[in-house]
């Protein structure tokens, strides 16, 4: 797999895993990482409670 392939793959996966509803994660994991990232910014009002907590077990 070429390496920036799964760079991109785990960035649109770490913005989805950012919101418990499964609507919003589907909608964000067909876009492109930088799509992926103005999406989740403008719906920040659902991103998950604990997600100060939990990001950096995504991210790795």
């Amino acid at each position: 797999m070429n390496n920036n392939y799964g760079n991109r793959l785990r960035t649109k996966f770490s913005y989805s895993q950012k919101f418990l509803d499964e609507d919003i994660k589907k909608v964000i994991s067909k876009l492109t990482p930088d799509e992926s990232k103005h999406v989740s910014r403008e719906l920040s009002r659902f991103v998950r409670d604990d997600w100060g907590n939990v990001k950096y077990n995504f991210m790795e």
